[in-house]
């Protein structure tokens, strides 16, 4: 989850750099943005199942959808996503471990809370104050968690928040941990108190009877009923060792204590130790990220059978939750390869293979691949989105996040992918003898962190982008400038600013900006050169394209001086867009961010330094948003 860096609307104007113009008086964004006018909000789009479902009801349902998009935002999305420390607490971006403590905010400490609660009330329950029922409702209950976390195409947490599936991966993650650590705390009250199928009957018949119980030996109430007696409910403590089977005889407490017996002693605890080592195997396995990136398949395919192998005998072992995340999960994947990827997608794309004289991972030459295919009337997405594509000539089971780099006006949607791994350079060998091949797709996913549909908030865009992250930018921005042209929205700012290695690739998305499925203009595009600002300042006052040639500088020519070598300045990057916004009296700057780990770091940290405090009026707010690509 993204922090944005003030919730302080209004607050006064810092003074500009030397050489700018004097402040302009507030305009009415400043004022109050969050009860201005909004763009309506694409229908549910970050929720797949939930758009498809409703589709036929959207031109009635739109509005309604929009205004619960604007409360979302104002109520739950933008507060989350405040920052807690204040602007001067250190910078941590030497130290990988905690650089991100600077940048916490509200909603992750929210998120956490139920984490360390259900932490704690496992061990309360299960050592503190041992009750073995008790101890398996908590263990239950991340469980639940786990796979509300998960879902993608039904995601609940998506629909209620804003916050889109990949940025709740963290959190499935430690749900997935605290749910192993809450299994493995409630399989050792168990095991002290000798928790059998039929032993909550033995003590119900007990706490009835009449009878006396003679407490000897000075044996805890616990550990005297954890006995395993002499079978007949006459006698407890170590007794002899033959009980009836409702006392397990291998508890801690037991005739014979033993661990691995007493976890494989009867149904329930069968079901429940084997609940438990799968879950604790698919978290073990997911944390090593060199097996999701080598060998994605093999992680893949196994975790999705785990984790149902792991929900249905958490359902059998006595889990109520384990029914209930089967089915929302089954209606996930079912919506997902069938409905979408086998159903209602297009199945056929264009591979084009297209020139960059850019080395990656020993890929020499062209290296880079665009797929695109007609724009179908029952797909849409918005700017920013990717979708997961397999090519079944290369894996069936393979499905590979990848940003749409076209914007949703144009009627050709495209794809671009860099040979990075070894399934996108099997992509490259297959391009190079096939024009078109068949594929599969779901989605879209994603959602933007800042409420760039908010026209009056976000005048002020800055748009940041490292190599192929420039996909979601180049939608982005022209999606931003498709609604200038044709819905006279107000753009005082708009500032592209792209760092790359190779100018083939400029000429890549330069192409693609500007192409429609018939090869007819798309409108304007953001990399469209008439578009760049002169260092004088000429050549437009609103939009400003800046690329960073960083290898290959040898490649320029005459007519491209306003490409810049070397890398971006940040600093001066968001000085200057701050000094902008305080000219044109804008409290607020959506930055939007895609590209390597150490860009993303260096814009998180300048959108905190540059963004004025709770405790100052009238400043600027540089609220962030960034890409994130490993699924």
């Amino acid at each position: 989850m993204s922090a944005e860096y003030s919730n302080n609307k209004k607050a006064a104007p810092t003074p500009a750099a030397a050489g700018a113009g004097a402040p302009k008086p507030a305009s009415s964004s400043t004022t109050d943005p969050t009860t201005s006018s909004c763009t309506q909000s694409p229908f549910l789009l970050d929720v797949p199942l939930f758009s498809i479902l409703l589709k036929p009801l959207a031109a009635t349902l739109g509005p309604i959808w929009s205004m619960i998009c604007r409360i979302r935002w104002i109520l739950m999305t933008r507060p989350l996503k405040t920052r807690i420390l204040p602007k001067y607490f250190p910078s941590l971006l030497s130290l990988p471990k905690v650089k991100h403590f600077p940048h916490i905010c509200y909603g992750e400490v929210l998120f956490l809370a139920p984490i360390v609660i259900i932490i704690l009330l496992s061990v309360d329950t299960s050592i503190w104050n041992k009750d073995v029922e008790d101890s398996g409702s908590m263990a239950g209950l991340p469980i639940l968690a786990i796979f509300l976390t998960a879902n993608k195409s039904n995601s609940l947490i998506t629909f209620a928040l804003g916050i889109p599936y990949e940025r709740m991966i963290i959190w499935h993650q430690l749900w997935s941990m605290t749910a192993v650590a809450a299994g493995g705390l409630h399989l050792y009250c168990a095991y002290y108190l000798g928790e059998t199928d039929d032993r909550r009957l033995l003590l119900d018949s007990i706490s009835t009877s009449s009878t006396s119980i003679n407490y000897n030996n000075n044996i805890s109430d616990e550990r005297y009923l954890s006995g395993s007696g002499d079978g007949n409910c006459n006698g407890f403590g170590k007794g002899d060792g033959n009980g009836d089977g409702k006392i397990s005889i291998h508890g801690l407490n037991g005739g014979t204590p033993n661990f691995v017996k007493f976890a494989l002693d009867g149904d329930t605890n069968t079901t429940g130790t084997i609940a438990l080592l799968v879950m604790a195997i698919l978290v073990a396995t997911s944390l090593i990220s060199s097996i999701r990136r080598f060998a994605f398949e093999l992680w893949y395919i196994p975790h999705v059978i785990g984790a149902l192998i792991a929900a249905i005998f958490a359902f059998i072992h006595g889990s109520d939750e384990g029914i209930i995340v089967i089915i929302w999960w089954s209606i996930d994947l079912f919506t997902r390869y069938v409905l979408m990827a086998g159903i209602l997608y297009p199945k056929n794309a264009t591979l084009r293979l297209l020139e960059s004289s850019d080395v990656s991972d020993g890929v020499h030459g062209p290296n880079i691949v665009e797929l695109s295919f007609p724009k179908p009337t029952n797909f849409e997405y918005e700017a920013g989105q990717y979708i997961m594509i397999a090519i079944p000539k290369l894996s069936y089971t393979q499905f590979h996040p990848f940003t749409i780099s076209s914007s949703p006006h144009q009627d050709t949607v495209t794809l671009h992918m860099k040979a990075l791994g070894r399934w996108t350079k099997k992509l490259v060998t297959l391009a190079k003898g096939n024009h078109e091949v068949s594929f599969l797709m779901e989605g879209p996913y994603g959602k933007l962190m800042v409420e760039l549909e908010n026209q009056e908030r976000y005048k002020m865009v800055l748009m940041i982008s490292g190599g192929i992250g420039v996909t979601p930018m180049h939608s982005i921005a022209n999606s931003l400038l498709h609604q200038r042209d044709t819905e006279n929205r107000e753009i005082k700012r708009l500032h592209f600013v792209w760092a790359v290695r190779s100018l083939d690739m400029l000429k890549v998305m330069q192409d693609t900006g500007a192409r429609g499925s018939d090869g007819a203009a798309a409108g304007s595009s953001i990399l469209d050169q008439k578009l760049m600002v002169n260092e004088d300042g000429s050549g437009g006052d609103d939009v400003e394209l800046s690329v960073y040639l960083t290898k290959n500088t040898l490649a320029l020519t005459e007519n491209m001086d306003r490409v810049k070598t070397g890398r971006p300045n940040f600093d001066q990057i968001f000085q200057d867009m701050k000094n902008k916004a305080v000219e044109e009296g804008e409290a607020f700057v959506a930055v939007c961010v895609c590209g390597p780990g150490v860009m993303v770091d260096a814009c998180r940290d300048a959108c905190r330094r540059y963004s004025d405090g709770v405790c100052k009026g009238g400043g600027v707010t540089f609220d962030f948003h960034e890409e994130t690509f490993e699924l």
